[in-house]
């Protein structure tokens, strides 16, 4: 019987012992300040000779209380540890923390998010000895990003390799619309990513998720909590204004999510932006239930252009523009025809306004187009809005469409979430056909934009509604390359090089030029070709013809050795690819997103050498992509002393599933390897 209840105690201890432990593995009790030895050595498999930096937990959480305003108030809380493992890891002491503010009203604390509580150490470990440098109150710097946001950015001291950084702090916010996102995947890799929203049953919110990690723990439990309410200016008929004390009874969803070993974002070659993929959640405020049927917050597109067309840093200023009607008689002739007058506004506006920067869709924080145009500076928004109005005022139709750039990230396919816009341009519509227009770049011409704008959805913010796609499907870089080579004196081969080049291609050359000069970019590409090439008498034509592709001519010189029994000779005269777009043999993540579909041509007629014949040469190709998607052709011909290469790259497609990766891979290598073979000629005795 003793021996029973003995193995019955075991048992219960044993059984104990394993609560604890699956307890333990779902939760992480990390508390600020509380660093032991072994956190200076934590082990991971995400950890290794690469590794600069890594999370050891990133805690946070959300929740609602009542407030002295009559309303609910955000309460958000963080606290986040990382080791520092080398040197290049030494920016993840570097923190910004951003606050959002009400149009700009930032001055008056119940206009912005307050941050408190903030704490923060350095620890490093000598001899077995922590020491500790805490965050100094007065490192702490603000800056206004743009109207809707600040910035609190600080820096941790004494840090070095081996060192253990953390911090933690509350941010109060009154805009219930602005529920916290969190990122559970950053530039360092993460041991443990927890965030936990509790969500009263009065308000309601959509979720939207996004990664490829999954959720450890993904769990929603309920509670129940009262809310206190002062409404300071409650109207009693006795006593007028006085505070008010209410209190509602709830229920509240606890929403967890957490990921444990969190791998790095990982870069990868053609993409948009990774940020389309890390793994993250984000919140969009839905409806109001206090009332039955609930209140809906969730703004239609209809709803939101109305009151972007009525916002003093967007619209009003468009409806307040008359004073633009005697600077446009200025510059243009009223009674030229329409597509005429808008290429004339819209030169004026491209050569005579300096882009300054891009802070998203609306005009610099106390800008006016009048100032604006005084001025002759302005962002890529306030140049563009200025565009608009000038068109309009021309009797010109005009309207303004947001983006988000590629590098941005793509919108949201329903909701009208406008943080996730960050670009301006402009529409026109004449006699019937429709122009986009960007005026912020001085190399671009007339309905032509900037490939970072290629994106997908964008929306016209007009009585229309309308949505327009920007497709990098849609774009295509049109270029061709032909070469003529004729027998010369001594073992030379001399001719022509001429290259039209593709929409990009031209923006980039254009630009490189203005920060440079043509000497020098024809003494780089000179270093790009091989030592048996020399290029003579360069030259480009339509330079300052922003609406034409750049023409790029010179004299080609390719040098062989005569004495030589065998001559090889590539026939791409130095155009081959050198280099596979898709050469990484990792797993591919993330779908491939190139920013338009290439289509190139390269021409090349040249002479055989005097006194050599074709031994052997390349065997002409064709290589298609399945669905027509992409073709390779690789044409080579003999004709009498002449040989004639046609090679042909056509994709017709930008996008493609991450699936479809290997498969780009070993069309492209195909594609080098062919490029890189040779003709070989004989001597003839």
């Amino acid at each position: 019987m003793l021996l029973k209840k003995k193995n019955y105690v075991l048992l219960l201890a044993f059984n104990c012992l394993i609560i604890l432990s699956l307890k333990a593995q779902h939760t992480n009790n990390i508390k600020f300040g509380k660093i032991n030895a072994d956190d200076f050595s934590t082990g991971s498999t995400l950890v290794d000779s690469n590794t600069n930096a890594v999370v050891i937990a990133d805690i946070g959480s959300s929740e609602f209380e009542g407030n002295n305003r009559g309303w609910f108030t955000l309460v958000y809380k963080r606290i986040r540890r990382i080791r520092i493992i080398s040197q290049k890891g030494f920016d993840a002491a570097d923190v910004s923390i951003v606050l959002y503010t009400d149009n700009g009203y930032y001055q008056d604390d119940k206009n912005k998010e307050i941050l408190l509580d903030l704490k923060g150490a350095t620890y490093n470990i000598t001899d077995g000895k922590i020491s500790v440098t805490k965050l100094d109150a007065g490192s702490v710097f603000e800056t206004r990003i743009d109207k809707n946001r600040l910035e609190k950015k600080f820096t941790f001291s004494s840090v070095k390799t081996g060192s253990i950084i953390e911090y933690s702090y509350t941010i109060k916010s009154d805009f219930i619309f602005n529920l916290q996102p969190w990122y559970f995947q950053g530039k360092y890799p993460c041991l443990w990513s927890e965030y936990t929203v509790n969500i009263p049953d009065f308000f309601a919110y959509i979720f939207l998720s996004k990664g490829y990690n999954p959720f450890f723990i993904n769990e929603k439990k309920t509670k129940s909590a009262v809310f206190q309410i002062q409404d300071p200016n409650y109207k009693n008929s006795s006593y007028g204004s006085v505070p008010q004390l209410y209190t509602i009874n709830s229920f509240i969803a606890v929403n967890r999510w957490v990921i444990k070993d969190v791998p790095a974002v990982r870069e990868e070659t053609m993409i948009s932006t990774t940020q389309n993929y890390i793994s993250k959640i984000q919140f969009q405020l839905a409806q109001y239930r206090f009332t039955d049927p609930p209140e809906n917050k969730l703004n239609t597109w209809l709803t939101v252009n109305k009151e972007l067309l009525g916002y003093k840093d967007f619209g009003q200023q468009l409806d307040e523009s008359g004073w633009l009607v005697s600077e446009n008689n200025k510059i243009v002739d009223s009674d030229l025809p329409g597509l005429d007058k808008a290429k004339i506004i819209f030169s004026f506006v491209r050569d005579n306004f300096a882009n300054t920067n891009n802070n998203g869709i609306f005009l610099t924080a106390d800008a006016t187009l009048r100032n604006i145009y005084k001025s002759k500076k302005g962002s890529v928004s306030d140049i563009n809005l200025l565009l608009i109005a000038m068109l309009k005022n021309a009797g010109i139709k005009a309207d303004p469409v947001i983006l988000s750039t590629r590098d941005h990230g793509v919108v949201h396919p329903v909701y009208p979430i406008l943080q996730r816009y960050n670009y301006t341009i402009c529409r026109t519509v004449i006699n019937g056909t429709t122009y986009y227009l960007d005026a912020s770049n001085h190399f671009l011409g007339f309905n032509k934009l900037p490939d970072n704008c290629f994106n997908g959805i964008a929306r016209v913010i007009s009585d229309d509604t309308a949505v327009v796609q920007l497709s990098s499907d849609s774009l295509k870089e049109v270029s061709t390359k032909m070469i003529f080579l004729s027998k010369a004196n001594g073992n030379n081969l001399s001719g022509t090089f001429i290259s039209t080049l593709g929409d990009n291609a031209s923006l980039n050359l254009r630009e490189k030029i203005a920060n440079e000069n043509q000497e020098t970019f024809f003494k780089e590409l000179q270093k790009e070709y091989p030592s048996d090439i020399l290029i003579q008498n360069c030259t480009i034509d339509s330079l300052n013809k922003y609406e034409h592709p750049l023409s790029i001519k010179y004299k080609m010189v390719y040098s062989y050795n005569s004495n030589d029994s065998l001559v090889y000779i590539n026939p791409m005269f130095g155009q081959e690819l050198k280099e596979n777009p898709f050469k990484s043999e990792l797993q591919r993540l993330y779908p491939v997103e190139m920013p338009y579909c290439p289509n190139q041509l390269l021409i090349v007629d040249m002479e055989i050498p005097g006194g050599y014949k074709i031994e052997e040469v390349p065997k002409s190709t064709r290589l298609k992509l399945e669905n027509e998607d992409g073709v390779f052709e690789y044409i080579i011909q003999q004709n009498e002393n002449r040989l004639q290469l046609r090679c042909m790259l056509k994709i017709n497609r930008a996008i493609y599933d991450a699936e479809d990766y290997n498969t780009l891979r070993n069309f492209y290598s195909y594609l080098i390897n062919k490029e890189s073979e040779q003709i070989v000629l004989k001597k003839v005795n």
